[in-house]
């Protein structure tokens, strides 16, 4: 067990998709993760509460099955649960807008010519500070 000043932190035993190469992982609503992988173009929806979502997590599916190395995936800066349940993912074909909570994507830019990959596209202007 760790104590981290008035945080404590236990090892369980929860072990969510174990062979796949997780990449992102953010908390979407309370005890839910969204999480990406690194050669799928999915987004896995797992509820802790929920423990089938160990078995098998909800899904969002991306039709883009090529849209594979998911970098990014951050909620918009107003990110609600119910009122504004949006996130940015960024891979290698695409932009997208994500509704978590209609488990679907919106196209925002998709890259013609994808040869540099994943790397051509920034999600944030580092000048600005802004999507």
């Amino acid at each position: 067990m760790v104590v981290i000043d008035a945080l404590t932190m236990k090892r369980t035993d929860e072990h969510y998709l174990k062979t796949m190469n997780v990449w992102n992982v953010q908390e979407y609503d309370t005890n839910k993760i969204a999480v990406t992988c690194w050669a799928d173009s999915n987004i896995y929806l797992v509820d802790r509460n929920d423990s089938k979502s160990l078995i098998k997590p909800d899904m969002i599916v991306d039709s883009d099955k090529k849209n594979i190395n998911i970098t990014d995936l951050l909620p918009l800066p107003n990110y609600h649960p119910q009122e504004n349940p949006f996130f940015i993912k960024r891979g290698k074909n695409s932009v997208q807008l994500v509704d978590i909570r209609r488990k679907k994507h919106y196209m925002l830019y998709k890259e013609a010519n994808n040869t540099w990959g994943y790397n051509k596209v920034a999600v944030v202007d580092k000048q600005f500070g802004r999507f």
